[in-house]
């Protein structure tokens, strides 16, 4: 189906690149009728866009938008939420700390369950 879709593109192109030429050379009639094709060329370039869209979004490749939005927003609420929490979280652990190493080891970690948690947010849209 794509390959539809892209010989609609080069047809229409094609075309176009023609029209341009007749324009050029000021040749009236091949302009009117090139003008023609080019319409239905674009048209059929339109149609076939439409059906690759919607053959997409049947196949569940594509998701709506607003699907898209509330799954970012599920997303950044989650990393918002345990990022605010983090420092009254770690603050008692990190303020016994004398280790840097152990310090951003602690800090990696806790980065790592806050992604995973946004990662599992969405899992079973």
């Amino acid at each position: 189906m794509l390959d539809a879709y892209y010989h609609t593109v080069d047809a229409a192109n094609e075309v176009n690149n023609m029209l341009m030429e007749a324009i050029r050379s000021g040749s009236a009639n091949r302009i009117a009728t090139l003008i023609s094709i080019h319409s239905r060329a674009v048209q059929a370039q339109f149609d076939a866009e439409k059906l690759y869209r919607e053959e997409q979004e049947r196949r569940k490749v594509l998701i709506p938008l607003a699907d898209a939005k509330a799954m970012v927003n599920t997303t950044f609420e989650t990393i918002i939420r345990r990022l605010e929490a983090m420092p009254q979280k770690l603050a008692g652990i990190l303020s016994k700390e004398t280790d840097p190493l152990r310090v951003l080891d602690i800090l990696t970690r806790e980065m790592r369950d806050i992604r995973e948690e946004a990662a599992r947010a969405n899992a079973f849209r």
